[in-house]
């Protein structure tokens, strides 16, 4: 599945658009079952793909991270869908409120503004 995901994507990833690397990564994640994304290394993203939501068994998100860190402004509806999510880090992104929703992530126990 992983090889028709990479042929989705022209089989290349350096010339996608943020938004594409992006829903590269998550679907790949997807695919391989993997239980932590890190996406703070795409800085100007600023628009997280609605398939993060597609990520059932993620544990561990980050949008930040050792001072590298996307430019997020809300977080999308999708992140609140992942019932396994335990850890989030948004640090410095451009979040100025969370929204209510953040109280349906009932396994989070770590959040990182």
């Amino acid at each position: 599945m992983l090889k028709r995901v990479f042929e989705i994507f022209g089989g290349q990833t350096r010339d996608l658009s943020l938004s594409e690397r992006a829903k590269y990564r998550i679907l790949e994640a997807r695919v391989s079952g993997a239980t932590s994304l890190d996406l703070s290394d795409l800085a100007e993203l600023m628009v997280v793909p609605p398939e993060i939501g597609s990520l059932v068994k993620l544990k561990h998100l980050s949008f930040g991270n050792w001072g590298r860190h996307c430019q997020l402004k809300r977080l999308p509806p999708s992140i609140f869908q992942l019932p396994a999510l335990t850890s989030l880090n948004v640090e410095g992104n451009q979040l100025t409120v969370l929204p209510p929703e953040i109280g349906q992530l009932s396994a989070l126990t770590s959040l990182n503004l």
